[in-house]
């Protein structure tokens, strides 16, 4: 049994709340007279609807890769929403991954074959035998390989770098960065590792649509809180309180007195 104030009148009327853990949504008897008498109802502290915001990162979604991949393919043409980084960094392993086992694939076949195969290796070795070995394979090929790199890789790369860019609140011409001999590409690489705004900037809203989530003012969050946002949230609890108490305690009460 803990003793707390009455919620209408602190300094004359004591109340006891008993809270039951083994309940489901952790219910509080709150009455001025034995708990037993008194059927159990929700604390007011449980009412999220009456009490402030306050930024909280928990609860914060994560982006898995095979959700960031479809997302920069869905949105290839998007240059104006905001992009996390989940969503850029996915991709880029997604594009290294491809590129590099691709690569990687065409070689092993190319040292089978030449274990296979005297007389090609004797092509290659000879002068401008690897040369011409490549020209054969990509000729006739070379513009399908190049829109089918546009298309796969360069356009959902360049659309979710400028998204990723408005999540930082700067604009696509910091992609020109790039062209800046050596601290270019280590500078926009330090950008792309950048936490977004919170909250909504000039580029759109926060595509962590969960970064800022109400979280119940109670004495285990009172060190979350600080200064008028605190003492805001203060106030509320204590009008949802006297609020609670007048239309469900006081009814419970001379309903049974009666």
């Amino acid at each position: 049994m803990i003793p707390t104030t009455h919620p209408l009148r602190p300094e004359r009327l004591p109340i006891h709340a008993i809270k039951r853990p083994a309940l489901p949504g952790g219910l509080f008897c709150i009455c001025p007279y034995p708990p037993k008498t008194v059927p159990l109802l929700p604390h007011p502290w449980h009412n999220r609807a009456s009490l402030p915001e306050a930024r909280c990162s928990r609860g914060i979604g994560i982006m898995g890769p095979i959700k960031a991949i479809v997302t920069c393919y869905v949105k290839i043409f998007n240059f104006a929403d905001r992009a996390r980084q989940a969503e850029y960094w996915w991709f880029v392993l997604f594009q290294t991954l491809v590129i590099f086992g691709a690569i990687f694939a065409w070689g092993y076949t190319v040292a089978m074959r030449v274990q296979s195969d005297p007389a090609f290796a004797q092509f290659l070795q000879s002068p401008g035998g690897a040369e011409a070995y490549v020209n054969s394979l990509f000729a006739g090929y070379v513009p399908y390989f190049v829109v089918g790199y546009v298309i796969l890789f360069w356009l959902p790369m360049l659309s979710v770098s400028v998204r990723r860019l408005h999540d930082t609140d700067r604009g696509g011409i910091w992609l020109f960065i790039n062209l800046m001999p050596l601290i270019g590409p280590i500078w926009f690489t330090v950008l792309m590792c950048l936490p977004g705004t919170r909250g909504d900037n000039r580029f759109g809203g926060d595509p962590i649509s969960n970064r800022k989530a109400p979280i119940p003012f109670h004495p285990a969050f009172a060190g979350e809180l600080q200064g008028e946002e605190r003492d805001r949230a203060e106030v509320a609890r204590r009008t949802a309180a006297r609020d609670y108490y007048k239309r469900r305690v006081l009814p419970s009460i001379q309903s049974s007195s009666a």
